[in-house]
């Protein structure tokens, strides 16, 4: 599933990408550093911002970091309210 959310990133699906990367999220955790860095790199493309901030919240909630996944959860809501 990696190399498949890989794949659809680089062919531009950013969204089956992204659901790629929730799928990893809940059944790959030792992925997670890299689904981050792929978020952020979307995120800063302006693709699909509010998913990408989304599944950051998800990932950083289930790390225990919730300052992180309350600020990510924020910033998805404001893609929301822009988009």
């Amino acid at each position: 599933r990696w190399w498949l959310s890989q794949a659809l990133r680089e062919r531009g699906d950013t969204v089956d990408a992204i659901g790629e990367y929730r799928w990893l999220v809940r059944n790959a955790p030792e992925r997670s550093d890299a689904i981050i860095a792929d978020l952020h790199a979307l995120v800063d493309q302006h693709q699909e911002p509010e998913l990408a901030h989304r599944v950051l919240a998800d990932i950083y909630r289930r790390r225990g970091d919730s300052a992180r996944a309350s600020r990510h959860a924020a910033l998805s809501l404001q893609s929301r309210k822009r988009g």
